[in-house]
């Protein structure tokens, strides 16, 4: 696959990302969202020492295993929700 392609693929998820969070949080969170998920991509690479490709690679592995989901946390001493008691 040549660079342009993969270029205009990437940037199209991020367009379809954008316009998802900005439907269902508003502009203002639709704006930070983008950044702020690329920034966490960005955090991982650095941190790990890999480029971009490699870390798409283990998202794939990790989408195929399906350990990709998130979680809630688990509560501790019988809560029975993460929000504090008024």
């Amino acid at each position: 696959m040549s660079t342009e392609k993969m270029l205009h693929r990437g940037l199209s998820g991020w367009k379809r990302f954008y316009r998802r969070k900005l439907v269902q949080k508003g502009l203002g969170k639709g704006r930070v969202a983008v950044p702020r998920k690329l920034g966490i991509r960005l955090w991982i690479m650095l941190r790990d020492q890999i480029e971009y490709n490699e870390f798409c690679r283990r998202g794939q592995m990790q989408q195929k295993s399906g350990h990709a989901c998130a979680e809630m946390p688990e509560t501790r001493y019988g809560a029975n929700s993460h929000r504090p008691i008024d």
